[in-house]
């Protein structure tokens, strides 16, 4: 599964339809900008290359990139 999201995230920064893999998320997802409120709303600030390096840190107190989280629930999420 995650080489096949990999696939079609890398097929859509060429084509064009996301800006580069360090876009953040949030553009597609707008429900990441109101989460963690306590935490300043840090999903927001997820990319997809964050998704593809299993670091987004969703769901944890970590900020993005700062931990790997191999999580299968974050892969769905993007």
């Amino acid at each position: 599964m995650k080489v096949i999201f990999s696939h079609l995230v890398q097929k859509s920064v060429k084509d064009g339809e996301l800006p580069s893999l360090d876009a953040t998320a949030v553009q597609h997802e707008p429900a990441l900008a109101a989460l963690n409120a306590s935490l300043g709303h840090k999903d927001a600030r997820i990319t997809w290359r964050h998704f593809l390096n299993q670091t987004a840190c969703y769901g944890q107190t970590e900020e993005p990139g700062t931990a790997f989280d191999y999580n299968d629930f974050t892969m769905v999420l993007a």
